[in-house]
């Protein structure tokens, strides 16, 4: 009884899977194009990266302070780690994702939303004094 059950079970399964398509016997159905087929505008920019300066504006400090500097994506990332003594200004360049729009810059424990305007992130140490 269990070899007739077994053999019935195999049968359907082989009769259920051979009723498919083979999925690599199908012709494709459009042609192919090859790349340099396309036809796109001239002002096209094809670069999917973009270097970009952090630029850092330091606070004089009448005794240095140092702490590690980390300039990051959004998604975590490291673009950036070093030590940084937050008097110094300083200029960092970095290659993101064309697509980003915000870095995360951190010193020391205290973290920084940098928005990206014209290849450029700009951030300061001075602290804004509003009245």
């Amino acid at each position: 009884m269990k070899k007739l059950g077994l053999l019935t079970l195999l049968a359907a399964l082989l009769f259920t899977t051979s009723c498919h398509k083979d999925f690599w016997d199908q012709v494709p159905t459009e042609s192919e194009q090859d790349l340099k087929d396309i036809k796109v505008s001239s002002s096209f920019d094809w670069s999917t990266s973009s270097t970009i300066d952090v630029d850092i504006t330091g606070l004089p400090t009448e005794r240095p302070v140092y702490s590690t500097l980390t300039i990051s994506l959004n998604d975590g990332s490291s673009l950036y780690q070093g030590t940084h003594e937050m008097s110094r200004n300083i200029t960092i360049p970095v290659v993101i994702p064309a697509n980003e729009t915000h870095l995360k810059l951190k010193y020391g424990t205290v973290e920084y939303d940098l928005p990206i305007a014209g290849k450029k992130a700009a951030f300061s140490f001075i602290p804004v004094v509003t009245d």
